[in-house]
């Protein structure tokens, strides 16, 4: 420790705009991050928990510059931690240490499947919000807050169906992934609540329990694209889940799945 003074200070545009006019140091702005930061706080999930602005003993600003360009490009203000009088050598210290994950986030609730149970709430969130805000250069990804709230929000129903496709995932052949599994039966039962999970019953055993093919039909499918090493993307993925689920719901056999070129225009029945 040398002459660091740390306290809290109250970042207006102003006082942002001033730190950053002595950025030298730091990378390239990546204006994904910025965006996601200014997200972070208008939905009121930024907040004080100890991550700090660090200006050097010189006034040149080690670490916080998305931070504070997102305070300034929104012209709020934000209490922060603020470390001053800091050595430059510190500099290459920063963000060296391990990124804390949802599924770390979720592991506090002592979910034994933090980390898949993390991936299918992404996806949940994801297909259910066609409006949710985007930067310019691509989406806005989720933040650790966004995916814990769900969590907990749906935490009976999404343990019982994880739970329920680990098991399936464990003893079957392993034609998709747990949390893949986990976030279709949960979005799949707003258009039946019953036949949901029987449907990706099927898919993992290959075994027929209803008088349709089409789960059949879709484990053929995915089971195709893991011989020949074809990944498929999530849309697609949702085109063709809501494809044979649909007319396995309604008991109609279906000899291959077709889906247009245009996946945006496969949706989830919204609540």
């Amino acid at each position: 420790m040398g002459n660091e003074i740390v306290s809290i200070e109250r970042i207006d545009k102003k006082k942002a705009d001033s730190i950053l006019q002595n950025n030298t140091m730091n990378r390239k702005i990546v204006r994904a991050n910025v965006d996601f930061i200014k997200s972070e706080i208008t939905s009121g999930n930024f907040a004080l928990n100890g991550s700090s602005i660090v200006i050097s003993e010189d006034g040149i600003l080690i670490d916080g510059q998305h931070r504070l360009l997102a305070i300034s490009e929104l012209d709020t203000v934000v209490n922060m931690v603020v470390v001053r009088n800091a050595k430059k050598e510190v500099f290459a210290t920063i963000d060296c240490g391990k990124i804390r994950t949802a599924g770390d986030v979720i592991s506090s609730e002592k979910m034994p499947y933090a980390n898949a149970m993390a991936s299918a709430i992404k996806r949940i969130i994801e297909e259910f919000s066609s409006k949710r805000k985007t930067a310019k250069n691509g989406a806005i990804k989720l933040s650790n807050s966004e995916i814990l709230n769900f969590y907990k929000d749906n935490s009976i129903e999404l343990i019982e169906i994880m739970e329920r496709c680990t098991q399936l995932y464990s003893s079957q052949i392993k034609v998709t992934t747990t949390s893949i599994a986990t976030a279709m039966v949960f979005l799949l039962r707003r258009e039946d609540s019953i036949k949901a999970f029987p449907f990706i019953r099927e898919i993992f055993t290959g075994e027929k329990e209803t008088e349709s093919n089409a789960a059949l039909t879709l484990r053929k499918r995915l089971l195709n694209s893991k011989i020949d090493g074809i990944r498929i993307d999530d849309s697609r993925i949702r085109a063709l889940f809501l494809v044979s689920f649909r007319a396995y719901k309604d008991g109609r056999d279906i000899s291959k799945i077709v889906i247009n070129k245009n996946l945006s225009q496969y949706l989830f029945k919204q609540l």
